[in-house]
């Protein structure tokens, strides 16, 4: 007699939004205890919108987020569409990466290509590698070129790739010591 969903996606990007259906309440008061788990992702923030009485709650990536809330006998409070999970940028970041992806070349070498705009602040960017896509290494350090609110095209040749799958990310770092990443590429 319940609805009940499993979903698999990729993760969240800003302005992603996760609609929660909310059906079959009662005229109480509620709490829920929401916790992020597996959709921390660096530079990113989770909120709780509820649209009936225009709230956004952030949801803690650590720890569990207790929303307390009721349904009165206003429609607008049982309405199906009431809350959303939406993910926001968390901060001012120092460049915004476009694109990142890696390719094979011909001498089995792997080469790293990510595309910024914006780019201001920026100290370093850290080309990292993985076997396994969680756990990330440090490749080799990049400085940048602009930083001066310019666009740009950077590549790091990876010369001694792992023999099974490879996965990489670019982990920039702010003058300031703020850090954001890339999305995760992997090659086969």
């Amino acid at each position: 007699g319940r609805t009940l969903a499993v979903e698999r996606r990729r993760m969240p990007t800003e302005s992603d939004t996760l609609h929660i259906s909310f059906t079959g309440v009662k005229q109480l008061a509620y709490t829920w205890n929401i916790k992020v788990d597996n959709i921390n992702v660096p530079g990113l923030q989770a909120w709780l919108w509820d649209k009936f009485i225009n709230t956004k709650t952030a949801l803690s990536n650590s720890d569990t987020t207790e929303i307390n809330f009721a349904v009165d006998n206003n429609a607008a409070s049982t309405a199906a569409d009431r809350f959303k999970i939406v993910f926001t940028q968390a901060i001012i970041l120092p460049v915004k990466i476009v694109s990142a992806n890696a390719i094979r070349l011909a001498d089995k070498s792997i080469a790293v290509i990510w595309n910024v705009e914006n780019e201001n602040n920026v100290s370093l960017y850290t080309i990292e590698r993985s076997a396994n896509g969680t756990t990330f290494n440090s490749l080799g350090i990049q400085p940048p070129v602009f930083n001066n609110g310019s666009n740009g095209l950077y590549n790091f040749r990876d010369a001694q790739p792992l023999l099974d799958d490879n996965y990489y990310r670019v982990k920039v770092v702010s003058t300031d010591g703020r850090i954001q990443y890339s999305n995760i590429i992997k090659v086969e």
